[in-house]
């Protein structure tokens, strides 16, 4: 049986919201995070560090976009949607010379992104981390951007391979940052 590569794209922003993506889901903007002042560790680790954050999110689904029915209609308008990220906040940016662009790959197991919706569960691959926040503060292209991705993720439990997980807040008239640096509280959802 071949499985068919699927992403979840879930966007956020602040101002608007354009999302033509398959197997896309888009959020209300009246979603909320909520930053988490501990660590909850991972299953296969046993790390428990004060400068790794978690934070989590809840939202309700406003548009889906799956023409091929790769999800089976598990996913509809108006369904909650929850998650969590975790990411080490001593992380350092990988462009540190280019102001504006902050750019944070994580290494550690401990790190990823978690998504449930229409009882499936999207996550990070823990043994295979390849998971990044981006902090765009007035970049070209990316206005004030807080950007989470999530490159190599596990399976969903009907064998569907996860090829992307992305998560994206973007205030277009740049006043929600004032630095590219990787925060260590929740992102702003309103202006």
């Amino acid at each position: 049986m071949n499985k068919k590569i699927i992403g979840i794209f879930v966007c956020t922003l602040l101002i608007a919201t354009a999302l033509t993506a398959t197997g896309a889901i888009k959020l209300q903007t009246n979603s909320y995070v909520k930053e988490n002042n501990y660590f909850e560790p991972n299953k296969n680790t046993a790390t428990n560090s004060p400068d790794f954050i978690t934070i989590k999110i809840v939202t309700k689904v406003d548009e889906v976009h799956d023409p091929y029915n790769l999800l089976g209609g598990a996913i509809n308008v108006n369904d909650t949607v929850t998650g969590k990220y975790t990411y080490d906040s001593e992380t350092p940016d990988t462009y540190p010379d280019d102001l504006g662009v902050g750019v944070y790959w994580q290494n550690s197991s401990s790190c990823g992104i978690e998504v449930k919706a229409g009882g499936f569960v999207f996550k990070t691959n823990a043994s295979d981390i390849d998971f990044a926040i981006g902090i765009f503060d007035n970049a070209p292209y990316y206005y004030d951007s807080y950007v989470v991705v999530s490159n190599k993720n596990l399976p969903l439990s009907n064998g569907m391979l996860v090829e992307l997980i992305y998560w994206w807040l973007c205030d277009e008239t740049c006043t929600v940052l004032s630095s590219d640096t990787l925060p260590t509280t929740a992102p702003k959802l309103s202006i």
